[in-house]
């Protein structure tokens, strides 16, 4: 294997002493690399763990070269699956003087090509496919990610069938979170990006239990109506009451088009009761009582996918789960790498599910054929999933730890909302402008007239203005027509790009989105301008003094812990390896066998070893299961 980094041009670059070549694929090589002169030691410890880190069975490892102009040295490595079309590659970046724009003296920026399947090929995919890659990037060593996702159309010529049709590039950089002594483990950030790319694939974790995958178009008895009567509801509250065994749940809102989260169609299905698809809204209107429904059900388990989304929903309808079984919390202890539905029942029960309709508006009625088969099919395959996913708990000694996590999911569920304290700074990619504090006020007027207008009309804050149109008002603050006019995004209407059915469903918000004009917006944008200082937002000097409490939550930034604290940064470090071993050793996710908060929290003091490990994790919130599995090799990290 050739040095894998690129140095300045008057940097003497001498070969490997062994004069291997650059195939990086296999096992971590023994040899020695030589070290070229002028070469600072937290770059050349960098480089040696990448040459030394463990390489994933599939992939193909390759030394590319960094631009100088990106940094003053640089490491690449491209990224091949072997049997797969997904490729990639990732550039960690050094910088001799401190970035403010990095945050940091270091940098990563990847790129990956991937394989889109037909199925997969919607409007939510872009979203999708970054919140996947976002699991991969561990949340403990990277912060201040930005990026986009681009679903491409490939033509290919010839005869191959095997060239996929359509595509997902991912770019993405973000900042890895080094070492007290500014040190960086670039092995690692390799690891996690060929790790991502391999598991948009299929992993040695993650195969299939059962032959290749087939697509259930529809419910085994079919498609049902929708219950929106109260005789309808009475029906199937009895037929609920004659049935045995666990109760399917799911939920559907309108959270894209109407301004409100509230339930426009609720699924549930039980052995004996098949699948009923019920109006909520047309029941209240007309006086059914949801007590029927909780008598018909009593304490079965209710199996949810994601049930933190669902379960507000539900309890403010007054339905009263008692137990809980969540799939996507079980994929996640099982150390599945992909956890939507579709991929879990496709992992345990070989089939995958459509979802055409996901993004769709469900306060729409009449709701058509096709998205009563979608809503039907979320819950069709639950019961069974269900009994997979418990044999394999109790075979890998986690069903007591699920227990535990599905008993907290519920309360919490269950529990009052928290309410952000500044609900204005839930704007996407607010980070950009953080250090911005005229752009912040201008951030707080435009979503405060947002969000009273979309409370006015029922419609979706983003469907009068976009996030990231809010975010480049903020950047470019025009004084004057010109200026405001040039911004596109803030003067035409905001659309939604679905299929062509949908595009007329969503035409009945246009006559809201036209009574809004840009003079509007520009009158408000105006006005913030013309505030003085005193009233422009100050965020960051409050979170500042709050962390210098040993009470307080710790930063996540790691520049915080750098300049104030370096100390405190290596006990975390020490802290963060012991639990990642612990993850490795359990194949178990790090951010489930521990909230990476608790540790933060925990190493926020002069003295951490004073604390009692277990009673300060139980007071964060770590249930019992986690307690007993850290502790001990936390209270010796931190000696």
């Amino acid at each position: 294997m050739a040095d894998i980094f690129d140095f300045p041009r008057d940097a003497r670059n001498v070969a490997r002493a062994d004069g291997k070549g650059a195939d990086m694929g296999g096992e971590a090589p023994q040899t020695m690399l030589m070290r070229p002169q002028g070469v600072p030691d937290q770059v050349w410890n960098a480089v040696l763990s990448v040459d030394r880190m463990r390489r994933l069975k599939g992939m193909t490892y390759r030394e590319i070269p960094v631009p100088n102009s990106m940094a003053n040295f640089g490491i690449g490595v491209a990224l091949e699956c072997d049997e797969t079309y997904a490729s990639g590659w990732i550039m960690i970046l050094y910088s001799l003087k401190f970035r403010e724009d990095w945050h940091s003296h270091w940098r990563c920026v990847a790129f990956a090509s991937l394989p889109l399947p037909d199925k997969e090929d919607d409007c939510l995919t872009p979203g999708m496919y970054w919140d996947m890659m976002m699991e991969r990037l561990n949340p403990n060593d990277s912060e201040h990610v930005s990026g986009t996702v681009t679903v491409t159309q490939n033509t290919a010529f010839g005869h191959d069938p095997d060239v996929p049709r359509v595509g997902c590039e991912i770019r993405v950089s973000w900042t890895p979170l080094d070492y007290a002594d500014g040190g960086l483990d670039a092995g690692s950030q390799v690891g996690q990006w060929a790790s991502f790319l391999r598991s948009m694939t299929q992993s040695e974790e993650e195969t299939p239990l059962t032959d290749d995958p087939k697509l259930l178009a529809e419910p085994r008895e079919g498609v049902p109506n929708v219950i929106d009567t109260l005789p309808a509801f009475r029906d199937y509250c009895s037929e609920l009451a004659s049935s045995h065994g666990s109760l399917a749940a799911d939920a559907e809102r309108a959270s894209g088009f109407r301004y409100g989260h509230e339930d426009w169609l609720v699924q549930f299905k039980r052995d004996g009761a098949g699948i009923g698809l019920l109006d909520p809204q047309a029941l209240a209107a007309a006086g059914a009582d949801w007590n029927d429904f909780n008598r018909a059900v009593g304490d079965a388990v209710w199996i949810l996918h994601d049930s933190l989304q669902d379960l507000p929903g539900f309890d403010e309808l007054g339905m009263e789960p008692q137990r809980l079984f969540d799939t996507e919390i079980a994929a996640r202890l099982l150390g599945l790498k992909r956890f939507g539905l579709a991929a879990v029942t496709e992992h345990f029960l070989g089939l995958t599910l459509a979802k055409e309709h996901s993004a769709a508006d469900w306060s729409y009625r009449p709701l058509p054929r096709d998205w009563r088969n979608y809503a039907a099919l979320d819950v069709e395959l639950l019961i069974e999933l269900e009994t997979k996913m418990r044999a394999e708990l109790k075979r890998q000694g986690k069903m007591e730890w699920a227990q535990e996590e599905f008993d907290y999911a519920l309360k919490e569920g269950l529990g009052p909302r928290k309410e952000h304290l500044i609900p204005w700074m839930h704007v996407s990619h607010i980070t950009e402008v953080m250090r911005d504090r005229q752009a912040l006020a201008i951030v707080r007027a435009l979503w405060t007239r947002r969000d009273e207008l979309a409370r006015e009309y029922d419609i979706a804050p983003t469907l009068l203005l976009s996030d990231s149109s809010i975010i480049e008002v903020a950047k470019r603050k025009p004084h004057n027509a010109a200026q405001f006019r040039s911004i596109r995004s803030i003067n035409e209407r905001v659309r939604i790009h679905t299929d062509s059915e949908q595009d007329k469903m969503f035409e009945r918000y246009a006559p809201i989105q036209r009574k809004i004009k840009p003079s509007m917006w520009k009158n408000i944008i105006q006005d913030a301008l013309a505030l003085p200082p005193s009233e422009w937002p100050d965020v960051d000097g409050g979170a500042a003094r709050r962390h210098e409490s040993q009470s307080a939550s710790a930063p996540k930034s790691i520049r915080v812990w750098k300049e104030r604290y370096p100390e405190r940064l290596q006990v975390l470090n020490r802290v963060r390896k012991a639990v990642s071993q612990i993850a490795e050793d359990t194949r178990t996710p790090v951010e489930i066998v521990i909230k990476p908060q608790y540790l933060r929290n925990l190493c926020w003091t002069d003295e951490p070893r004073k604390r009692d490990v277990a009673r300060f994790l139980s007071e964060q919130g770590a249930r019992d299961w986690q307690v007993s599995l850290v502790a001990e090799s936390v209270s010796r990290a931190i000696m």
